[in-house]
């Protein structure tokens, strides 16, 4: 295994290090790529149903992720599902990140904020279309989401 993640997946660790539980939603779904959750299976699935005290802040995390279309959801019968984008990049590089073993991710994870300290995230414009940052291509376009 490449011991090196890829640029786009460290430029995702770094849109993500401020928000611990964006990486670990990330990972989750990384792992389980074609399996659909409801919010209390994935409450279950990261924190062994012991998440009372953090479920605000999965929350906040979930919506984050989904409103950049990295996570997507669908309603089956009144219940909410998340699962991994459809869009093949991306997905390649959240099951590269999901990859990386929880001793290096930490250390990469530090690396990043103490860089962020330094300077902002970059923010990229392409024509009319926001790239929150390079090599994860999110579109912002209003009514435009990655299939």
């Amino acid at each position: 295994m490449n011991l090196t993640p890829s640029k786009n997946t460290l430029e995702l660790i770094q849109g993500y290090s401020d928000d611990i539980h964006c990486l670990e939603l990330l990972r989750f779904f990384g792992k389980y790529s074609n399996a659909r959750f409801n919010r209390l299976a994935i409450i279950h699935g990261l924190y062994n149903g012991s998440a009372r005290s953090i479920a605000h802040s999965l929350e906040q995390s979930l919506k984050r992720v989904v409103e950049d279309k990295l996570i997507l959801t669908s309603s089956e019968n009144g219940i909410n599902l998340y699962y991994l984008t459809h869009d093949k990049p991306a997905r390649e590089m959240i099951s590269e990140f999901a990859a990386i073993d929880s001793p290096r991710l930490r250390v990469l994870v530090k690396e990043k904020r103490s860089t962020d300290k330094k300077q902002p995230a970059p923010e990229v414009t392409v024509s009319n279309k926001s790239v929150i940052f390079p090599g994860l291509i999110i579109l912002r376009q209003a009514g435009m989401g990655l299939r």
